[in-house]
């Protein structure tokens, strides 16, 4: 959350959450999403390498297996 967000501000953005995040489609799919203002949620797999590079800003990655 950026200073200029309010938390009630946060509790009223769409959420979404994406399944293969680290993936080509699911990257692109949770850039779009976080820059139209959703609060985005995706997955990786245990054992995965879970790396900040190519996972937009503002996205939360959880290890689930699904």
């Amino acid at each position: 959350m950026t200073r200029s967000e309010r938390p009630e501000d946060a509790q009223r953005a769409p959420r979404a959450l994406i399944t293969g995040e680290g993936g080509f489609t699911g990257r692109y799919m949770a850039a779009r999403l976080a820059a139209d203002g959703y609060r985005v949620w995706g997955t990786a797999r245990p054992g995965e390498p879970v790396s900040d590079e190519g996972v937009p800003g503002g996205t939360t990655t959880l290890v689930a297996d699904l």
